[in-house]
């Protein structure tokens, strides 16, 4: 008789900030885990189950029943958001550009001012600024079929874990 795992073998936990909300969406199939910090950076983890399992991620047990915890992400990574806003229904008259804000500060630099790509800051000169401490729920809008975020009337979890169940 094999002794049943604690439950923080069952769950993903990512640790490396603080998490202030979670949600879970499907993309063409996939589960994509989201995650907003308190710094307001969405990060995202997604459930790979074609991905191999290696031997120190199934645990001492070697018969062990192949859980979703061990498909997740190792590390979440930041969600990119495009640098560009469109009023909707003015699609012809072409988008507007977010000023860009060099790494490390906060000042808006001139459309003809000239830096490397690795010196903009992704979230301040994206439309990420845009977000907000706040539960948050992905959805596909109709007109556009792309995704935005909306508020959602959610708990605050303390800490970011991926459910998992067996395969």
């Amino acid at each position: 008789m094999s002794a049943e795992r604690p439950a923080g073998g069952r769950l993903k936990t990512y640790s490396d900030r603080t998490y202030l909300h979670t949600t879970l969406v499907r993309h063409q199939g996939t589960t994509v885990a989201l995650a907003l910090d308190d710094t307001r950076r969405v990060f995202y983890s997604v459930l790979d189950l074609n991905s191999a399992v290696t031997a120190s991620q199934r645990g001492t047990e070697g018969g062990a029943a192949d859980l979703d915890v061990q498909h997740w992400s190792e590390d979440p990574k930041e969600l990119a958001f495009p640098r560009e806003l469109t009023r909707a229904g003015f699609a012809l008259l072409g988008a507007d550009r977010l000023p860009r804000v060099r790494q490390g500060g906060r000042a808006e630099e001139g459309p003809d001012d000239v830096f490397r790509g690795d010196e903009i800051d992704p979230f301040l000169s994206s439309t990420a600024r845009l977000t907000a401490a706040v539960p948050f729920r992905p959805c596909r809008t109709a007109s556009t079929s792309s995704s935005s975020v909306r508020p959602s009337p959610q708990g605050t979890p303390t800490r970011w874990s991926a459910p998992v169940r067996a395969r």
